[in-house]
Parts: C-alpha cells; sequence; structure tokens
C-alpha cells in the first residue's frame, strides 16, 4: 500500500504504536515539552517512511514543503503532550547534574583545557604528555552509549582525559576494558559516574574541599543556617521559591540558635568567614 494512499485514522493509528506508553521530559517547561514532541513526531513519520518504502523528502520538495503526515502534526502533538510527565526526582537529579557538570567545567578550564585522570597531564592531552607519571587513584565511569553488545547499553572504561572540545563541550577520554581508547561526551556518564569524578577533583586538589556556602549568620559567621520556603507538597516537597531572607523572622541559625539575619558569604571579615561551620 503507498502511504499516500493511507487514511487518516490509521496513519494516526500507526504513529501512536511507536509512541512510548509516557515520557519524561527534562526539564519541565512547555518549551522543551514542544521541543520533544517535536523530535517524536518527525522520528516517527521517518519511521514509517521507511516502512513504506516513501521518500519523504522528495515528496516534500515537489509538494512544496507540504507532505501526508501534516493531516494528522497537531493530532500526534497533543497526543504526545499528553503523554508528558513530570517527574519530581528526575527533576531533581538533573539539577544535580548540572550542578556537578559545572564544577567539571571549572576544574578543566583552570587547568588550560584539559585534565589528566590517569596521567598527570594538564593543559594537554594525556597523548602529548611528555611524562609517564601517573595517578595512583585513577576513575573509572559508567556511561551510556546504546550499544546492543552491552548489558542494557551500559558500559565502564578508565577516565584518562577530561577537555574542552572546539564547540566549548566537555568530552572525556575513555580507556575500556579491551584497551580501547576513544571519546564521549561528559553528558553521557551516569550520576553517579559524575560524583566519583567531582569527588576525584577535590581530592587530588583541582577543586576547593568544599564549596564555599552562598550565605551565612550575620552575627556568627555560621553556614549551618535555615531560611524559610514555598515547596510543592504534591511533588515530594520540592523546592518552589524563598520567601526572602530580608525578614529575620524567616532565618535560624543553628550555632545561635535563634532568628537572625543572613549575608551574601564574601570570605572576608565581613561576613565572619574565620567562624564558617
Amino acid at each position: 500500500m503507498n502511504l499516500e494512499n493511507i487514511d487518516k485514522k490509521q496513519l494516526f493509528r500507526e504513529i501512536t504504536e511507536l509512541m512510548q506508553p509516557l515520557y519524561f521530559p527534562v526539564p519541565y517547561d512547555e518549551d522543551n515539552i514542544r521541543t520533544l514532541a517535536q523530535h517524536e513526531y518527525e522520528l516517527f513519520c521517518k519511521v514509517l517512511s521507511v516502512r513504506y518504502g516513501f521518500d519523504i523528502d522528495k515528496y516534500v520538495f515537489e509538494h512544496d514543503g507540504h507532505s501526508p503526515f501534516d493531516v494528522i502534526y497537531e493530532d500526534v502533538i497533543c497526543e504526545l503532550k499528553s503523554r508528558m510527565r513530570r517527574d519530581p526526582f528526575l527533576l531533581q537529579s538533573e539539577a544535580i547534574r548540572q550542578h556537578l557538570v559545572t564544577l567539571v567545567r571549572q576544574a578543566v578550564v583552570r587547568a588550560g583545557g584539559c585534565l589528566g585522570t590517569f596521567y598527570k597531564n594538564v593543559g594537554v592531552h594525556h597523548m602529548e604528555y611528555k611524562s609517564g607519571d601517573m595517578y595512583d587513584d585513577v576513575p573509572a565511569v559508567v556511561f551510556r552509549r546504546g550499544m546492543a553488545c552491552t548489558a542494557g547499553g551500559y558500559e565502564s572504561a578508565m577516565l584518562y582525559d577530561i577537555y574542552l572540545a572546539p564547540d566549548d563541550r566537555l568530552m572525556c577520554t575513555v580507556d575500556d576494558k579491551d584497551c580501547s581508547e576513544y571519546d564521549v561526551s561528559l553528558d553521557i556518564l551516569l550520576l553517579e559516574s559524575l560524583f566519583e569524578v567531582v569527588h576525584w577533583l577535590r581530592i587530588n586538589h583541582f577543586l576547593p574541599d568544599t564549596d564555599a556556602p552562598d550565605w551565612v549568620c550575620e552575627e556568627c559567621g555560621s553556614s549551618d543556617v535555615e531560611t524559610l520556603a514555598w515547596v510543592r507538597p504534591n511533588e515530594n516537597n520540592s523546592f518552589a521559591d524563598y520567601l526572602g531572607v530580608d525578614d529575620n523572622g524567616n532565618n535560624w541559625c543553628h550555632h545561635c540558635e535563634e532568628h537572625t539575619a543572613l549575608v551574601q558569604f564574601t570570605g572576608n571579615e565581613d561576613s565572619k568567614s574565620s567562624s564558617v561551620s
């Protein structure tokens, strides 16, 4: 059967059969949901075109930008959006991932764009490193390659380099069990592996031992403080917004054991950094 002769109902049914039961977009906002839905729609059109031996690019070119799928476009997008779900755990983990990636980027930039984690190369790739000095605690990472030959598409390897690519992406050079080196994007590392990389960077003094606090108690300088915030009770009490630190009644210092003003940590005597806990 020619794809052009398939009625709208059958075309829609065949596309919905290709959909996932549910989608969990990250981040969860209207722009990203629309982008994800558009990407899925285009993928489904390509799959059905291959299934029916239909040259969609040629058809679109010959028909002034139109395709046989146009009649179900809005229905498909609507169906996809109805399957989108907000997963608070996924969104929180993505926020953590972004923070960890930022820390790794900071370390790589300070190192001149390339940081060795197997050999002690700094600023140059290990293949250009003239010394054989190695670390004793080389990190291993797990990542998703999507290859059928690995269990679930996951693979583990030793981490050799983290570097900035010409397009400013963070990349890793890894070495697998077969002693094969190749480059992968830092984005595909599992969250646990990102934690290990950041810990390794701290241990080897590429990052501060701890992150400096944003806010401290105005009276004693302690960072062991709290401030009231709005949370979403139906989404695992995920953070919504601050009430604001201007009102002392919104803040609490565990060191002083009383409500107090909060000030931004600056690392000098103005924020009493010497007593930060």
